[in-house]
């Protein structure tokens, strides 16, 4: 009796190592280029920002030209692009 349970449990095991054995994970490293996809969409949404009316009136009552952010804006690194973008998100 115990030795049909051994043999038994033996066969399950053996059939589950099998089946899971087929399922491989595959994991690698990418590059920068590929990790910082969302930058363009970051500087679309900062600059679709200040050029709104509201944003525009704001800075101008500040002393700011609009023009000038812009320009700072454009001249931004992607990472500092980001940073404002999700400050504007949240």
């Amino acid at each position: 009796m115990k030795s049909t349970m051994k043999k038994m449990t033996c066969r399950a095991l053996v059939v589950s190592l099998l089946a899971l054995s087929f399922q491989t994970a595959n994991a690698g490293m990418i590059g920068a280029d590929r990790a910082a996809d969302t930058a363009p969409a970051d500087r679309t949404l900062v600059l679709s920002v200040l050029d709104r009316a509201e944003t525009t009136a704001q800075l101008q009552a500040q002393g700011i030209d609009p023009a000038t952010a812009r320009a700072r804006v454009n001249a931004m690194t992607d990472q500092e692009v980001q940073a404002v973008a999700q400050n504007i998100q949240t």
